[in-house]
């Protein structure tokens, strides 16, 4: 059996950990982008809340918590064999219009800025956020296009079935 190649299962959770530890300097308003660029770990969120783990201590579990998430996701990328120039568009795209969506809901940069630190914030909650776009995008477009594929094929083959038998009648 030949084995998938291994690039999203390792190259989704080094991209999110750089997003999301990144995101701990420049966390937004009342931490929200961080706890955005968080999610993949929110199921270790109530063991911190429980031990009143501080936010400086909070960052590494989160890293180790969200890790094996992404690399599963990683994993099905790649058992998918997703196409990378089609992840890297999506990624990028949904990026840049997430970044374009959040600040142009202020009415100038100077506000978007004011209310959450720094352009940089903004600049890294993209990022992230542009990287869960990519993933789940490229899951479902890979997935319904190998549905269409397939779809096709029988299709095409119950045509090619009927035309031979009806050749076949006399």
């Amino acid at each position: 059996m030949e084995r998938a190649p291994r690039f999203f299962v390792w190259v989704l959770p080094i991209l999110w950990g750089a997003c999301s530890l990144a995101q701990s300097r420049v966390p937004g308003d009342e931490y929200g982008f961080y706890v955005v660029s968080s999610l993949p770990a929110v199921w270790i969120a109530p063991l911190l809340l429980l031990g009143h783990v501080s936010f400086e201590a909070m960052v590494v579990p989160v890293l180790l918590a969200g890790a094996p998430v992404l690399a599963g996701l990683g994993w099905v990328m790649d058992r998918l064999q997703v196409g990378k120039v089609l992840w890297v568009v999506l990624d990028l795209g949904g990026g840049l219009a997430v970044l374009f969506l959040t600040l142009h809901s202020f009415p100038s940069l100077e506000r978007a800025v004011g209310k959450n630190g720094s352009l940089g914030a903004y600049l890294v909650l993209s990022a992230c956020v542009g990287l869960y776009l990519s993933v789940i995008l490229s899951i479902v477009l890979t997935s319904l296009a190998r549905v269409v594929k397939g779809l096709t094929t029988v299709l095409r083959e119950t045509r090619r079935g009927i035309e031979e038998s009806r050749r076949a009648e006399p």
